[in-house]
Protein backbone atom coordinates (compact mmCIF):
# COMPACT_ATOMS: atom_id res chain seq x y z
CA UNK A 1 0.00 0.00 0.00
CA UNK A 2 2.67 2.16 0.79
CA UNK A 3 4.08 1.41 -2.37
CA UNK A 4 1.21 2.83 -4.14
CA UNK A 5 1.45 6.11 -2.45
CA UNK A 6 4.93 6.75 -3.29
CA UNK A 7 4.36 6.05 -6.95
CA UNK A 8 1.16 8.82 -6.79
CA UNK A 9 3.29 11.21 -4.62
CA UNK A 10 5.93 10.57 -7.47
CA UNK A 11 3.72 10.56 -10.30
CA UNK A 12 2.50 14.00 -9.44
CA UNK A 13 5.84 15.45 -8.51
CA UNK A 14 6.60 14.59 -12.13
CA UNK A 15 3.36 16.83 -13.45
CA UNK A 16 4.10 19.47 -10.88
CA UNK A 17 7.81 19.44 -12.24
CA UNK A 18 6.84 19.41 -16.03
CA UNK A 19 3.93 22.19 -15.27
CA UNK A 20 6.97 23.96 -13.66
CA UNK A 21 9.34 23.29 -17.01
CA UNK A 22 6.41 24.80 -19.24
CA UNK A 23 6.00 27.73 -16.90
CA UNK A 24 9.30 28.21 -17.08
CA UNK A 25 10.12 27.87 -20.50
CA UNK A 26 6.89 29.98 -21.32
CA UNK A 27 8.27 32.93 -23.24
CA UNK A 28 7.39 36.18 -22.28
CA UNK A 29 6.30 39.01 -24.78
CA UNK A 30 8.84 41.77 -25.36
CA UNK A 31 8.69 45.43 -26.94
CA UNK A 32 9.83 44.89 -30.17
CA UNK A 33 10.40 49.01 -31.34
CA UNK A 34 13.13 48.49 -28.80
CA UNK A 35 15.07 46.53 -30.87
CA UNK A 36 15.18 48.79 -34.17
CA UNK A 37 16.90 52.37 -34.56
CA UNK A 38 14.45 55.37 -33.57
CA UNK A 39 15.72 57.02 -36.70
CA UNK A 40 13.59 53.81 -39.03
CA UNK A 41 11.33 55.35 -41.43
CA UNK A 42 8.67 52.66 -41.21
CA UNK A 43 8.29 49.62 -38.76
CA UNK A 44 6.12 46.58 -39.29
CA UNK A 45 5.53 44.14 -35.79
CA UNK A 46 3.57 40.81 -35.51
CA UNK A 47 3.74 39.14 -32.35
CA UNK A 48 1.76 36.07 -32.11
CA UNK A 49 2.49 33.79 -35.50
CA UNK A 50 -0.07 30.92 -34.81
CA UNK A 51 -3.02 33.69 -34.04
CA UNK A 52 -1.96 35.06 -37.67
CA UNK A 53 -1.54 31.29 -39.13
CA UNK A 54 -4.82 30.22 -38.07
CA UNK A 55 -6.86 33.74 -39.13
CA UNK A 56 -5.40 33.41 -42.72
CA UNK A 57 -5.89 30.26 -43.09
CA UNK A 58 -9.28 29.96 -41.66
CA UNK A 59 -10.81 32.51 -44.49
CA UNK A 60 -13.14 31.51 -47.29
CA UNK A 61 -10.61 31.84 -49.88
CA UNK A 62 -8.18 29.55 -47.67
CA UNK A 63 -11.03 27.16 -48.05
CA UNK A 64 -12.05 27.29 -51.72
CA UNK A 65 -8.50 27.39 -53.25
CA UNK A 66 -5.90 25.19 -50.76
CA UNK A 67 -8.27 22.05 -52.08
CA UNK A 68 -6.83 22.77 -55.17
CA UNK A 69 -3.33 22.68 -54.07
CA UNK A 70 -3.23 19.66 -52.30
CA UNK A 71 -3.43 21.67 -48.85
CA UNK A 72 -5.19 20.25 -45.88
CA UNK A 73 -7.89 22.38 -44.71
CA UNK A 74 -6.49 22.79 -41.35
CA UNK A 75 -2.80 23.46 -42.82
CA UNK A 76 -0.84 25.93 -41.10
CA UNK A 77 -3.22 25.18 -37.38
CA UNK A 78 -1.47 24.88 -34.64
CA UNK A 79 -3.38 22.56 -31.84
CA UNK A 80 -2.90 23.14 -28.16
CA UNK A 81 0.03 20.42 -28.07
CA UNK A 82 1.63 21.59 -30.90
CA UNK A 83 1.49 25.22 -29.14
CA UNK A 84 2.16 23.24 -25.72
CA UNK A 85 5.55 22.32 -26.92
CA UNK A 86 6.55 25.12 -28.53
CA UNK A 87 5.59 27.20 -25.40
CA UNK A 88 8.00 24.38 -23.45
CA UNK A 89 11.02 24.66 -26.39
CA UNK A 90 10.01 21.74 -27.35
CA UNK A 91 9.92 20.11 -30.97
CA UNK A 92 11.28 21.01 -34.34
CA UNK A 93 13.33 24.53 -34.77
CA UNK A 94 11.03 25.91 -37.31
CA UNK A 95 7.93 25.22 -35.26
CA UNK A 96 9.78 26.46 -31.50
CA UNK A 97 10.37 30.00 -33.81
CA UNK A 98 6.60 29.80 -35.32
CA UNK A 99 5.32 29.16 -31.71
CA UNK A 100 7.42 31.15 -29.96
CA UNK A 101 8.90 34.25 -32.11
CA UNK A 102 7.65 37.67 -32.08
CA UNK A 103 8.83 40.01 -35.32
CA UNK A 104 9.61 43.57 -36.68
CA UNK A 105 10.28 44.50 -39.58
CA UNK A 106 12.25 48.32 -40.08
CA UNK A 107 12.71 50.01 -43.04
CA UNK A 108 15.88 51.78 -42.40
CA UNK A 109 16.27 53.86 -45.76
CA UNK A 110 14.99 54.00 -49.57
CA UNK A 111 17.23 53.61 -52.88
CA UNK A 112 16.40 55.26 -55.98
CA UNK A 113 17.97 54.34 -59.81
CA UNK A 114 16.93 55.21 -62.74
CA UNK A 115 15.14 52.15 -64.53
CA UNK A 116 14.80 53.91 -68.15
CA UNK A 117 11.04 54.67 -68.01
CA UNK A 118 10.43 53.62 -64.58
CA UNK A 119 11.94 54.66 -60.93
CA UNK A 120 13.61 50.96 -59.27
CA UNK A 121 12.51 51.39 -55.59
CA UNK A 122 15.65 49.64 -53.35
CA UNK A 123 14.35 49.64 -49.93
CA UNK A 124 17.02 48.66 -46.94
CA UNK A 125 15.43 46.76 -43.99
CA UNK A 126 15.84 44.92 -41.38
CA UNK A 127 13.31 41.91 -40.02
CA UNK A 128 14.51 41.33 -36.47
CA UNK A 129 13.24 37.91 -35.08
CA UNK A 130 12.88 37.38 -31.35
CA UNK A 131 12.84 33.54 -31.76
CA UNK A 132 12.71 33.13 -27.39
CA UNK A 133 15.17 29.61 -28.17
CA UNK A 134 18.18 28.65 -27.82
CA UNK A 135 18.24 27.23 -31.36
CA UNK A 136 18.34 30.95 -32.85
CA UNK A 137 21.58 29.89 -34.73
CA UNK A 138 20.18 26.75 -36.07
CA UNK A 139 17.26 28.93 -37.05
CA UNK A 140 19.52 30.75 -39.41
CA UNK A 141 21.55 27.79 -40.67
CA UNK A 142 18.48 25.38 -41.66
CA UNK A 143 15.11 27.76 -42.11
CA UNK A 144 17.14 30.94 -43.40
CA UNK A 145 19.42 29.40 -45.52
CA UNK A 146 16.33 27.42 -47.47
CA UNK A 147 14.81 30.76 -48.03
CA UNK A 148 17.99 32.48 -49.62
CA UNK A 149 18.28 29.21 -52.02
CA UNK A 150 14.59 29.43 -52.61
CA UNK A 151 15.16 33.37 -53.50
CA UNK A 152 18.31 32.94 -54.85
CA UNK A 153 19.05 29.71 -56.40
CA UNK A 154 22.69 29.15 -55.51
CA UNK A 155 24.57 31.05 -52.97
CA UNK A 156 27.82 31.47 -51.87
CA UNK A 157 27.91 31.30 -47.65
CA UNK A 158 30.39 33.46 -45.28
CA UNK A 159 29.98 34.02 -41.72
CA UNK A 160 32.17 36.24 -39.45
CA UNK A 161 32.02 37.37 -36.13
CA UNK A 162 31.38 41.24 -34.40
CA UNK A 163 31.83 41.79 -31.17
CA UNK A 164 29.04 39.51 -29.40
CA UNK A 165 26.88 38.82 -33.16
CA UNK A 166 27.51 35.76 -35.11
CA UNK A 167 26.89 36.60 -38.76
CA UNK A 168 26.04 34.40 -42.01
CA UNK A 169 26.06 36.38 -45.40
CA UNK A 170 24.23 34.63 -48.16
CA UNK A 171 25.58 35.77 -51.58
CA UNK A 172 23.89 35.16 -54.46
CA UNK A 173 25.99 33.58 -57.46
CA UNK A 174 24.33 34.47 -59.99
CA UNK A 175 23.92 38.67 -59.46
CA UNK A 176 24.52 41.13 -56.70
CA UNK A 177 21.58 40.39 -54.32
CA UNK A 178 22.38 39.33 -50.32
CA UNK A 179 20.85 38.26 -47.67
CA UNK A 180 22.87 39.56 -44.65
CA UNK A 181 22.13 37.55 -41.28
CA UNK A 182 23.02 38.15 -38.02
CA UNK A 183 22.77 36.36 -33.83
CA UNK A 184 22.92 37.72 -31.38
CA UNK A 185 21.52 35.55 -27.30
CA UNK A 186 18.16 34.09 -29.09
CA UNK A 187 17.65 37.35 -31.41
CA UNK A 188 18.18 36.88 -34.95
CA UNK A 189 18.36 39.81 -37.14
CA UNK A 190 18.35 39.76 -41.30
CA UNK A 191 18.39 42.20 -44.09
CA UNK A 192 19.17 43.48 -47.46
CA UNK A 193 21.59 45.25 -46.52
CA UNK A 194 24.48 45.91 -43.82
CA UNK A 195 24.13 48.57 -42.64
CA UNK A 196 20.48 47.93 -41.89
CA UNK A 197 21.32 44.66 -39.47
CA UNK A 198 24.48 46.74 -37.93
CA UNK A 199 22.05 49.61 -36.77
CA UNK A 200 19.39 47.07 -35.12
CA UNK A 201 22.34 45.38 -33.31
CA UNK A 202 23.85 48.78 -32.19
CA UNK A 203 20.52 49.40 -30.48
CA UNK A 204 20.84 45.59 -29.24
CA UNK A 205 23.92 46.88 -27.72
CA UNK A 206 22.76 49.75 -26.29
CA UNK A 207 24.97 52.25 -28.66
CA UNK A 208 22.00 53.60 -30.37
CA UNK A 209 18.57 55.45 -29.23
CA UNK A 210 15.82 52.73 -29.95
CA UNK A 211 12.05 53.34 -31.35
CA UNK A 212 10.70 52.75 -28.32
CA UNK A 213 10.19 56.04 -26.50
CA UNK A 214 8.60 57.25 -29.43
CA UNK A 215 5.77 59.33 -28.43
CA UNK A 216 4.34 59.08 -31.82
CA UNK A 217 4.33 55.62 -32.16
CA UNK A 218 2.45 55.36 -28.56
CA UNK A 219 -0.25 57.62 -29.59
CA UNK A 220 -0.23 55.83 -32.64
CA UNK A 221 -1.01 52.78 -30.69
CA UNK A 222 -4.05 54.21 -29.24
CA UNK A 223 -5.39 55.39 -32.07
CA UNK A 224 -5.67 52.13 -34.37
CA UNK A 225 -6.83 50.42 -31.04
CA UNK A 226 -3.68 48.07 -31.40
CA UNK A 227 -4.30 45.73 -28.75
CA UNK A 228 -6.77 43.87 -30.35
CA UNK A 229 -4.96 43.58 -33.61
CA UNK A 230 -2.60 40.43 -34.82
CA UNK A 231 -0.24 42.86 -36.62
CA UNK A 232 1.02 46.51 -36.51
CA UNK A 233 2.60 48.99 -38.35
CA UNK A 234 3.75 52.63 -38.26
CA UNK A 235 5.66 54.56 -40.63
CA UNK A 236 6.93 57.75 -38.68
CA UNK A 237 7.32 61.57 -39.54
CA UNK A 238 11.01 60.99 -41.34
CA UNK A 239 9.61 58.01 -43.00
CA UNK A 240 6.34 60.25 -44.33
CA UNK A 241 8.95 63.21 -45.54
CA UNK A 242 11.11 60.28 -47.20
CA UNK A 243 8.38 58.24 -48.76
CA UNK A 244 6.19 60.86 -49.59
CA UNK A 245 8.80 62.36 -52.17
CA UNK A 246 9.16 58.96 -53.60
CA UNK A 247 5.44 58.66 -53.99
CA UNK A 248 5.18 61.50 -55.30
CA UNK A 249 6.58 60.72 -58.53
CA UNK A 250 4.52 57.57 -58.98
CA UNK A 251 1.48 59.49 -57.55
CA UNK A 252 1.50 62.06 -60.31
CA UNK A 253 2.16 59.09 -63.34
CA UNK A 254 -1.26 57.25 -61.59
CA UNK A 255 -3.62 60.66 -61.04
CA UNK A 256 -2.89 62.48 -64.55
CA UNK A 257 -1.16 61.84 -68.36
CA UNK A 258 -0.82 65.57 -68.72
CA UNK A 259 2.86 66.10 -68.23
CA UNK A 260 2.82 69.39 -67.10
CA UNK A 261 0.40 68.29 -64.15
CA UNK A 262 2.53 65.12 -63.39
CA UNK A 263 5.10 67.86 -62.98
CA UNK A 264 3.00 70.46 -60.96
CA UNK A 265 1.58 67.34 -58.44
CA UNK A 266 5.19 66.00 -57.92
CA UNK A 267 6.17 69.40 -56.67
CA UNK A 268 3.39 70.44 -54.68
CA UNK A 269 2.37 66.54 -53.27
CA UNK A 270 5.59 66.40 -50.94
CA UNK A 271 5.12 69.54 -49.08
CA UNK A 272 1.64 68.77 -48.43
CA UNK A 273 1.73 65.41 -47.31
CA UNK A 274 4.90 66.56 -44.70
CA UNK A 275 2.77 69.18 -43.46
CA UNK A 276 -0.53 67.60 -43.60
CA UNK A 277 0.31 64.14 -42.58
CA UNK A 278 1.49 63.65 -38.46
CA UNK A 279 1.98 59.61 -38.57
CA UNK A 280 0.34 56.93 -40.25
CA UNK A 281 -0.79 53.90 -38.70
CA UNK A 282 -1.95 49.64 -40.40
CA UNK A 283 -3.68 47.12 -38.18
CA UNK A 284 -4.65 43.78 -39.02
CA UNK A 285 -7.14 41.68 -37.40
CA UNK A 286 -10.54 39.19 -38.10
CA UNK A 287 -13.38 40.80 -40.29
CA UNK A 288 -16.56 40.18 -41.33
CA UNK A 289 -17.64 37.07 -42.64
CA UNK A 290 -13.55 35.53 -41.97
CA UNK A 291 -11.66 38.19 -43.89
CA UNK A 292 -9.14 39.82 -42.98
CA UNK A 293 -9.61 43.56 -41.99
CA UNK A 294 -6.54 46.06 -42.30
CA UNK A 295 -6.97 49.51 -40.77
CA UNK A 296 -4.66 52.44 -41.83
CA UNK A 297 -5.38 55.52 -39.78
CA UNK A 298 -3.40 59.10 -41.22
CA UNK A 299 -3.09 61.27 -38.50
CA UNK A 300 -3.39 64.98 -39.19
CA UNK A 301 -3.44 68.08 -37.72
CA UNK A 302 -6.49 68.98 -35.81
CA UNK A 303 -7.38 72.26 -38.11
CA UNK A 304 -6.99 70.27 -40.87
CA UNK A 305 -9.37 68.09 -40.11
CA UNK A 306 -11.97 70.55 -38.79
CA UNK A 307 -11.86 72.10 -42.42
CA UNK A 308 -12.11 68.99 -44.15
CA UNK A 309 -15.01 67.75 -42.07
CA UNK A 310 -17.96 70.07 -43.56
CA UNK A 311 -16.89 69.27 -47.48
CA UNK A 312 -16.67 65.56 -46.78
CA UNK A 313 -19.78 65.30 -45.67
CA UNK A 314 -21.69 61.79 -46.45
CA UNK A 315 -24.56 61.49 -47.55
CA UNK A 316 -26.15 57.83 -47.91
CA UNK A 317 -28.39 57.21 -50.75
CA UNK A 318 -29.49 53.82 -52.73
CA UNK A 319 -26.72 52.81 -55.18
CA UNK A 320 -28.71 50.42 -56.49
CA UNK A 321 -29.03 52.29 -60.40
CA UNK A 322 -25.61 52.54 -60.83
CA UNK A 323 -24.86 48.96 -60.48
CA UNK A 324 -27.50 48.27 -63.07
CA UNK A 325 -25.71 50.44 -65.57
CA UNK A 326 -22.45 48.18 -65.28
CA UNK A 327 -20.92 44.88 -66.57
CA UNK A 328 -21.04 42.21 -63.81
CA UNK A 329 -17.34 41.33 -64.40
CA UNK A 330 -15.72 44.74 -63.88
CA UNK A 331 -12.86 45.21 -62.23
CA UNK A 332 -13.32 47.69 -59.69
CA UNK A 333 -16.39 50.00 -58.73
CA UNK A 334 -15.85 53.47 -56.26
CA UNK A 335 -18.70 55.40 -55.10
CA UNK A 336 -18.63 58.86 -53.53
CA UNK A 337 -21.07 59.22 -51.13
CA UNK A 338 -20.65 62.83 -50.47
CA UNK A 339 -23.24 65.70 -49.58
CA UNK A 340 -22.18 68.10 -52.44
CA UNK A 341 -19.33 66.87 -54.68
CA UNK A 342 -19.50 70.26 -55.91
CA UNK A 343 -18.29 71.92 -52.32
CA UNK A 344 -16.36 68.46 -51.18
CA UNK A 345 -13.86 69.17 -54.43
CA UNK A 346 -13.13 72.94 -53.36
CA UNK A 347 -13.41 72.52 -49.69
CA UNK A 348 -10.51 69.63 -50.42
CA UNK A 349 -8.62 72.02 -52.72
CA UNK A 350 -8.87 74.58 -50.56
CA UNK A 351 -8.15 72.88 -47.31
CA UNK A 352 -5.26 71.15 -49.09
CA UNK A 353 -3.71 74.48 -50.16
CA UNK A 354 -3.71 76.12 -46.82
CA UNK A 355 -1.15 73.77 -45.82
CA UNK A 356 1.40 74.50 -48.38
CA UNK A 357 3.10 77.66 -49.90
CA UNK A 358 2.25 80.52 -52.10
CA UNK A 359 4.46 78.77 -54.94
CA UNK A 360 3.23 74.74 -53.87
CA UNK A 361 -0.76 76.25 -53.48
CA UNK A 362 -0.44 77.66 -56.78
CA UNK A 363 1.10 74.70 -58.50
CA UNK A 364 -1.37 72.40 -56.56
CA UNK A 365 -4.49 74.26 -57.88
CA UNK A 366 -3.26 74.30 -60.91
CA UNK A 367 -2.82 70.58 -61.71
CA UNK A 368 -5.81 69.89 -59.45
CA UNK A 369 -7.55 71.13 -62.39
CA UNK A 370 -6.66 68.17 -64.40
CA UNK A 371 -6.76 65.23 -62.35
CA UNK A 372 -10.47 64.73 -63.81
CA UNK A 373 -8.89 64.88 -67.15
CA UNK A 374 -8.17 60.85 -67.47
CA UNK A 375 -11.98 60.64 -67.53
CA UNK A 376 -12.47 63.76 -70.04
CA UNK A 377 -13.70 66.03 -68.04
CA UNK A 378 -12.33 69.33 -69.02
CA UNK A 379 -13.80 71.62 -65.90
CA UNK A 380 -14.16 69.67 -63.25
CA UNK A 381 -15.96 72.46 -60.93
CA UNK A 382 -18.30 73.11 -63.68
CA UNK A 383 -18.66 69.29 -64.00
CA UNK A 384 -19.94 68.78 -60.65
CA UNK A 385 -21.76 71.86 -59.95
CA UNK A 386 -24.29 69.68 -62.73
CA UNK A 387 -24.33 66.50 -60.97
CA UNK A 388 -26.94 65.44 -58.92
CA UNK A 389 -25.39 63.99 -56.26
CA UNK A 390 -24.39 60.53 -57.20
CA UNK A 391 -20.88 60.12 -58.35
CA UNK A 392 -18.88 56.87 -58.98
CA UNK A 393 -15.74 55.84 -61.27
CA UNK A 394 -15.11 52.29 -62.48
CA UNK A 395 -12.37 50.13 -63.98
CA UNK A 396 -13.60 47.78 -66.25
CA UNK A 397 -10.45 45.93 -66.52
CA UNK A 398 -6.89 46.58 -65.36
CA UNK A 399 -6.37 48.25 -68.91
CA UNK A 400 -5.74 52.07 -67.67
CA UNK A 401 -7.62 53.17 -70.63
CA UNK A 402 -11.04 51.30 -69.15
CA UNK A 403 -12.46 53.63 -67.35
CA UNK A 404 -15.94 54.93 -66.91
CA UNK A 405 -17.42 58.10 -64.43
CA UNK A 406 -20.60 57.93 -63.77
CA UNK A 407 -22.71 60.43 -62.44
CA UNK A 408 -26.40 61.90 -61.87
CA UNK A 409 -27.76 64.41 -64.06
CA UNK A 410 -29.09 67.54 -62.97
CA UNK A 411 -28.37 69.09 -66.56
CA UNK A 412 -27.49 66.92 -69.08
CA UNK A 413 -26.32 70.07 -71.46
CA UNK A 414 -24.59 71.93 -69.17
CA UNK A 415 -22.62 68.73 -67.86
CA UNK A 416 -21.53 68.11 -71.33
CA UNK A 417 -20.27 71.23 -71.86
CA UNK A 418 -17.73 71.10 -69.16
CA UNK A 419 -16.06 67.75 -71.15
CA UNK A 420 -12.69 68.63 -73.17
CA UNK A 421 -13.83 69.21 -76.74
CA UNK A 422 -10.92 67.47 -78.19
CA UNK A 423 -11.04 63.99 -76.11
CA UNK A 424 -11.47 60.56 -77.57
CA UNK A 425 -13.68 60.11 -74.21
CA UNK A 426 -17.68 59.64 -75.60
CA UNK A 427 -20.75 59.75 -73.27
CA UNK A 428 -24.32 57.99 -72.75
CA UNK A 429 -27.38 59.24 -70.84
CA UNK A 430 -29.36 56.31 -69.04
CA UNK A 431 -31.88 57.04 -66.67
CA UNK A 432 -30.69 60.38 -65.46
CA UNK A 433 -27.25 59.24 -65.49
CA UNK A 434 -24.49 60.00 -67.74
CA UNK A 435 -21.83 57.84 -68.42
CA UNK A 436 -18.46 59.16 -70.00
CA UNK A 437 -15.78 56.78 -71.18
CA UNK A 438 -14.17 55.71 -74.23
CA UNK A 439 -16.92 54.22 -77.48
CA UNK A 440 -15.12 50.31 -76.30
CA UNK A 441 -16.55 50.74 -72.80
CA UNK A 442 -19.39 52.44 -73.16
CA UNK A 443 -20.43 49.69 -75.66
CA UNK A 444 -19.55 46.95 -72.98
CA UNK A 445 -21.99 48.11 -70.46
CA UNK A 446 -24.43 48.84 -73.61
CA UNK A 447 -24.30 45.25 -74.04
CA UNK A 448 -24.62 44.40 -70.21
CA UNK A 449 -27.89 45.98 -70.33
CA UNK A 450 -29.47 44.10 -73.25
CA UNK A 451 -28.60 41.02 -71.49
CA UNK A 452 -29.44 41.64 -68.31
CA UNK A 453 -25.71 40.73 -67.12
CA UNK A 454 -25.24 43.75 -65.45
CA UNK A 455 -23.75 44.47 -61.60
CA UNK A 456 -26.80 44.21 -59.87
CA UNK A 457 -26.87 40.30 -60.76
CA UNK A 458 -23.25 39.91 -59.02
CA UNK A 459 -24.06 38.48 -55.07
CA UNK A 460 -21.38 40.50 -53.85
CA UNK A 461 -23.40 43.63 -55.09
CA UNK A 462 -26.01 42.80 -52.44
CA UNK A 463 -23.67 42.72 -49.38
CA UNK A 464 -22.03 45.94 -50.06
CA UNK A 465 -24.80 47.91 -51.12
CA UNK A 466 -26.93 46.79 -48.11
CA UNK A 467 -24.11 46.56 -45.42
CA UNK A 468 -24.00 49.70 -43.78
CA UNK A 469 -20.57 51.25 -43.35
CA UNK A 470 -18.54 49.90 -40.29
CA UNK A 471 -17.70 53.56 -39.60
CA UNK A 472 -19.35 57.26 -39.37
CA UNK A 473 -18.55 59.86 -41.84
CA UNK A 474 -17.40 56.89 -44.48
CA UNK A 475 -17.62 59.17 -47.97
CA UNK A 476 -16.07 56.62 -50.02
CA UNK A 477 -16.15 53.06 -50.47
CA UNK A 478 -14.59 50.75 -53.27
CA UNK A 479 -15.00 47.14 -54.23
CA UNK A 480 -12.07 45.65 -55.64
CA UNK A 481 -11.86 42.63 -58.08
CA UNK A 482 -8.71 40.31 -57.74
CA UNK A 483 -8.94 36.71 -58.02
CA UNK A 484 -5.26 36.42 -59.04
CA UNK A 485 -3.65 37.37 -55.29
CA UNK A 486 -5.41 35.04 -53.36
CA UNK A 487 -4.39 32.14 -55.50
CA UNK A 488 -0.63 33.03 -55.56
CA UNK A 489 -0.50 33.29 -51.84
CA UNK A 490 -2.47 29.83 -51.20
CA UNK A 491 0.30 29.02 -53.91
CA UNK A 492 3.21 29.61 -51.31
CA UNK A 493 2.18 27.02 -49.29
CA UNK A 494 1.87 24.15 -51.93
CA UNK A 495 4.52 21.52 -53.07
CA UNK A 496 2.43 21.46 -56.37
CA UNK A 497 3.01 24.66 -57.46
CA UNK A 498 1.07 23.65 -61.03
CA UNK A 499 -1.95 22.37 -59.82
CA UNK A 500 -5.26 22.32 -62.25
CA UNK A 501 -7.37 25.68 -61.30
CA UNK A 502 -10.72 25.98 -62.14
CA UNK A 503 -11.22 28.98 -63.33
CA UNK A 504 -14.64 31.18 -63.03
CA UNK A 505 -16.70 31.69 -66.41
CA UNK A 506 -17.65 35.19 -66.92
CA UNK A 507 -21.00 34.11 -66.86
CA UNK A 508 -20.83 32.94 -63.37
CA UNK A 509 -21.25 34.45 -60.63
CA UNK A 510 -17.81 35.74 -59.12
CA UNK A 511 -17.07 33.86 -55.57
CA UNK A 512 -16.59 36.38 -52.56
CA UNK A 513 -13.03 36.06 -52.32
CA UNK A 514 -12.56 37.42 -55.33
CA UNK A 515 -13.37 41.16 -53.95
CA UNK A 516 -12.13 43.24 -51.18
CA UNK A 517 -14.20 45.98 -49.61
CA UNK A 518 -12.83 49.51 -48.86
CA UNK A 519 -14.01 52.70 -47.39
CA UNK A 520 -12.66 55.65 -45.94
CA UNK A 521 -13.91 58.52 -43.79
CA UNK A 522 -12.67 61.19 -41.17
CA UNK A 523 -12.44 60.02 -37.71
CA UNK A 524 -11.66 62.15 -34.73
CA UNK A 525 -7.66 63.09 -34.84
CA UNK A 526 -7.36 62.31 -39.03
CA UNK A 527 -8.84 59.47 -41.85
CA UNK A 528 -9.70 56.13 -41.74
CA UNK A 529 -9.56 53.76 -44.36
CA UNK A 530 -10.80 50.00 -43.62
CA UNK A 531 -10.36 46.83 -46.14
CA UNK A 532 -11.62 43.64 -45.89
CA UNK A 533 -9.91 40.86 -48.17
CA UNK A 534 -8.99 37.51 -48.17
CA UNK A 535 -5.70 37.72 -46.52
CA UNK A 536 -5.12 41.55 -46.68
CA UNK A 537 -1.89 43.62 -46.66
CA UNK A 538 0.06 40.24 -45.07
CA UNK A 539 -1.26 38.03 -48.11
CA UNK A 540 0.14 40.95 -50.70
CA UNK A 541 3.43 41.57 -48.80
CA UNK A 542 3.83 37.88 -48.34
CA UNK A 543 3.20 37.37 -52.21
CA UNK A 544 5.11 39.98 -53.25
CA UNK A 545 8.36 39.24 -51.54
CA UNK A 546 8.11 35.57 -51.77
CA UNK A 547 7.62 36.45 -55.56
CA UNK A 548 10.92 38.76 -56.27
Amino acid sequence: MKSWKWLIFAAAFAVLLAAAWIIWQRPQPVNMAADVPAETLLYLEADDLPQILTALTETGAWRDIAPRYGLDKDYGKFSWFSQAMASANLGSTASIVVGRAQIAVALMGIGTADAGESLKIRPQFAVVIETKSSRAGGFVENEIGAFARRQFGAVRVEKKETGNAAWTIFRSVADERNLFAAVIGTTVILGNDETAVQACLDVKNGQRKSLADDQNLARMSVNTDRETAFAFGFVTPEGIKQLSNVGAVMAAGQISEDPRAMSLLAQSLPPFVQKSVTAIGWTARRGLDSNIEDRYFVQMPPDLVARLREPLAEQERDNSTIAQLLPANLHSLTIYNLKNPQFAWRGVIFAMTTKLDAFSAAAFSQAAGGLLAPYGIEHADDFLSQTGGALATVQLSTDEDATIAVAGVKDAAALNKSLRAESDKKSDLVNNFLLIGSEESLQICRAAREQNQTFQTQPIWTRFNDTKPTQSGTFVRTLTRDEETPVRFVRLFAKNKNAAETAVQPSEPAPDWFWTISETGLVRDGAERRTLSPFGLIGTLATSFAEK
